[in-house]
């Protein structure tokens, strides 16, 4: 039986959400995107993941978000042809993955830089995070293939009734594809997170209580580690150790340098905020998995057994999953500064254009 189409869009909340998170997802990505392309002191190693993480939501928003819309509004039938259907499921299966393996890549980085920071800064270079960020595609791609050829091969439903997968009969293949793409990469961010919370506490109590001995005066090994600088009447002490990782979307700017009071009542060390701000970034991206993807896989991996949708849970997901492209953006350009400084330097100067025309 054919199922006579829709003769006007069907319009509900959840077509309105992914609408309006299509319009500000694709500005968002694009001004991040663009600041991280034309200014130089932004394109890091770690600044490669965010170019090809802002890259990968703008292919979606754009060839997969965009279809969804109109597959929901016009439901049961689909007028675009066989070719966008194609690349639609292509979409389905693949872009999503893409996305969610690109964060793990990013909490993955951070445990290598606090693991090992000796081999990540000598190892992690512009070069590697590109190989990576491949490796992820093709790892992607691979895993999630099958499925969409054997349902473009042998099950896909006319494309006149509606451009959807046939999950009964690529069963085994989407459910492969469902846990290695979808919900591993959600469980290793959300399973590491707590990890890293130890281990950034743990080394700002390490940080404080060092800078608290050092306050105190040089003494032993620690006095053969400064070195005073003749900074005029202001008398500071540097600690010229290594530095730790830079942050993302930072170069490594060599040696750090803590300044110290040199009096000797001065016990109040001043804070540092490299480790701070690498946190806050797996701290925004870390919330985006759980809260917009976590609801999303668990309600499909379930579907997958009971093969029964529930509207209004199908619905909710389904608005979490399109927010997750604005929350990617708005968290970089909120915890990095050089970013955010790019981000708010080039809108002012485009808004000098518009008011010189």
């Amino acid at each position: 039986m054919v199922l006579a189409p829709f003769s006007s869009p069907a319009w509900c909340y959840a077509s309105v959400a992914a609408l309006a998170s299509s319009l500000i997802s694709v500005p968002l990505n694009g001004f991040v995107l663009l600041s991280f392309l034309r200014d130089r002191h932004l394109q890091t190693p770690f600044g490669v993941y965010i170019i090809i993480l802002m890259i990968s939501n703008l292919a979606w928003v754009i060839f997969k978000q965009t279809l969804d819309i109109i597959n929901n509004l016009y439901f049961y039938y689909w007028w675009l042809g066989e070719p966008l259907c194609k690349m639609y499921k292509y979409g389905t299966y693949v872009y999503s993955g893409v996305i969610l393996y690109l964060h793990v890549l990013i909490t993955a980085n951070r445990i290598w830089a606090i693991t090992f920071p000796v081999a990540y800064r000598n190892y992690h270079s512009k070069q590697t995070a590109a190989i990576l960020c491949l490796a992820v595609v093709v790892f992607v791609n691979v895993v999630a293939l099958p499925a969409y050829i054997v349902d473009l091969s042998y099950y896909a439903l006319p494309a006149t009734i509606g451009c959807y997968i046939d999950i009964i009969s690529v069963w085994g293949w989407l459910f492969l594809a469902q846990v290695v793409v979808y919900d591993l990469p959600v469980i290793f961010v959300a399973a590491a997170y707590p990890w890293l919370l130890i281990q950034y506490k743990t080394q700002r109590r390490t940080d404080l209580h060092r800078l608290e001995t050092l306050a105190k005066g040089p003494t032993g090994t620690t006095k053969r580690m400064l070195k005073i600088e003749a900074a005029g009447s202001s008398g500071y002490a540097s600690d010229s150790r290594e530095a730790p990782p830079p942050p993302p979307g930072e170069k490594f700017k060599g040696p750090a340098t803590v300044r110290l009071p040199a009096s000797e009542g001065a016990t109040k060390p001043r804070r540092r905020r490299v480790s701070s701000r690498a946190f806050l970034v797996i701290s925004f991206l870390t919330a985006s998995i759980i809260v917009c993807w976590g609801p999303t896989q668990v309600y499909t991996t379930i579907m997958m057994f009971t093969l029964q949708e529930n509207k209004t849970a199908d619905e909710v997901c389904f608005v979490l999953y399109v927010v997750q492209s604005v929350v990617d953006p708005i968290a970089f350009i909120f915890v990095l500064r050089d970013l955010r400084q790019s981000v708010h330097d080039r809108l002012r100067r485009w808004a000098r254009v518009f008011r010189c025309v």
